[in-house]
């Protein structure tokens, strides 16, 4: 066996080791793998077979990945308090974000709990709920006038006020790296809080809408376009 081969069968065990270590810190799943990278290559250099059979047998010595991960994360769970610094600051980041939106983002961007992508989504969600709005409703009813499109505009303001911030501290709860029951938890949690406001709020233009559907009194007017 070339050392070429070798080396595939090895990148091969700590790519899959890799991919089911993601959760864990990216320093601790760096330092296991070198660990691992250092004991099949000890153990490689002292066998005198060096047929693939042997590289296998030494592989399966270590474990599946999937089985040398759980390991992992009962050690590091074994060895960290329930509650760590970064745990606070992570929930308080996540509460701000959806209490106090400005406030929450600019935690969020100084932690290392989220990627540079879910952090970008989640400073544009606010944003895209406070502008978009208005343009969308001109954009599906374009006709649509009086009172029934005053009570709708002002309910897709509301939601994209209310609800835009909730859904950005949602996904920051369930995107963090490591992924936390707490976090799953406030996760569900957001979620709930974001269709409470959507239904509560819909009584403000449900009853124009369905003047509009009934065709009754004219609250509502809808101009009509003379064809050319």
């Amino acid at each position: 066996m070339n050392d070429r081969e070798q080396s595939e069968m090895v990148e091969v065990y700590l790519r899959k080791l890799a991919r089911e270590l993601s959760d864990v810190p990216r320093r601790t799943r760096a330092d296991l793998l070198d660990d691992v990278r250092g004991h099949i290559a000890e153990a490689w250099e002292t066998s005198p077979d060096k047929s693939p059979q042997a590289l296998q047998a030494i592989l399966a010595r270590l474990g599946a990945p999937e089985e040398l991960a759980r390991q992992e994360r009962e050690g590091l769970r074994a060895s960290e308090p329930a509650w760590r610094g970064a745990d606070w600051l992570a929930v308080l980041a996540i509460v701000l974000t959806a209490a106090v939106w400005p406030v929450g983002i600019a935690l969020v961007w100084l932690l290392p709990r989220w990627g540079k992508r879910d952090k970008a989504i989640a400073t544009a969600l606010p944003l895209i709920g406070l502008l978009l709005p208005a343009p969308l409703l001109r954009a599906l009813l374009p006709n649509l006038q009086g009172s029934g499109a005053i009570a709708l505009g002002e309910w897709l303001a509301q939601v994209g006020f209310w609800c835009a911030p909730q859904i950005a501290a949602v996904l920051l709860a369930l995107r963090q790296r490591p992924r936390t029951r707490w976090g799953l938890v406030l996760g569900v949690v957001g979620l709930a809080l974001v269709l409470v406001v959507v239904v509560v709020s819909s009584g403000t233009w449900l009853p124009a809408v369905h003047g509009i559907m009934a065709g009754g009194p004219a609250e509502v007017t809808v101009e009509v376009q003379p064809l050319p």
